[in-house]
């Protein structure tokens, strides 16, 4: 389905939005950030339904911003949307830049010891450095000790359990 949508993706280029069916549902494809945008906030009235079913008893994480529709989406916009404000994002840059460099320090001396490295792994314990430090204001270091209590926490909120795996 991601391929059908990409090639149609494609097939708008220089347009600012174009439609497609799913099967006897109409669907618009946009393409132009500040009609995105308007879809997004201004007009999101008109637009609140998204394609996806989703059931968040089954699936908690599908509870996003991105996936929600109608209601539930603007109550988690209006809950989410102090939480980002233009003041708050840069006092958390810095932040997200000293990990950035810890990051490349790390990847450094894999390369020069030409290691082979997990990226998955790599890149796990990146962002949990940076959400324990811009969200709680710890400093895990995930980097240097991917054991540290915080990742093994983490770790366990993302293994599958034998219900999630069947549901």
């Amino acid at each position: 389905m991601l391929h059908v949508l990409e090639n149609i993706y494609k097939e708008l280029e220089g347009e600012k939005y174009g439609g497609t069916y799913s099967l006897t549902k109409p669907s618009f494809i946009f393409r132009d950030p500040d009609t995105i945008k308007n879809v997004l906030v201004k007009d999101f009235s008109s637009f609140h339904d998204r394609v996806l079913l989703l059931d968040e008893e089954l699936e908690p994480l599908t509870g996003n911003l991105f996936l929600l529709s109608g209601n539930r989406w603007r109550n988690l916009r209006v809950k989410l949307t102090p939480t980002f404000t233009s003041g708050k994002m840069k006092m958390m840059l810095q932040t997200v830049v000293d990990c950035g460099l810890e990051l490349g320090s790390v990847l450094e001396k894999s390369a020069s010891n030409e290691e082979v490295i997990e990226m998955k792994d790599i890149l796990a314990r990146f962002i949990t450095d940076v959400i324990s430090s811009c969200a709680f204001g710890i400093q895990c270091n995930c980097l240097k000790n991917p054991d540290v209590e915080f990742r093994q926490w983490g770790r366990k909120i993302l293994v599958p359990s034998l219900k999630t795996s069947i549901i």
